[in-house]
């Protein structure tokens, strides 16, 4: 963090600040899908509504059918 506030701000620089209520994170098993795991990372790093992830979901599993075609 010490070096981080000595950086002169810039119009190059682009900065993203994520502020969250507690400290999150992920605790994924071995034998979890990726659509199990993506709903983790919606659900409790993302902090999405519960309507929002099922939307994203739907749109993966899509993707995803898509993908095994081609």
């Amino acid at each position: 963090m010490g070096d981080l506030s000595n950086v002169q701000n810039s119009d190059l620089l682009d900065k993203k600040v994520i502020k969250r209520k507690t400290e999150a994170q992920l605790i994924l098993g071995s034998d979890m899908t990726i659509e199990e795991e993506l709903v983790e990372y919606l659900s409790y790093i993302l902090e999405l509504e519960e309507q929002k992830i099922k939307n994203i979901i739907g749109v993966f599993n899509d993707k995803a059918k898509e993908a095994e075609v081609e």
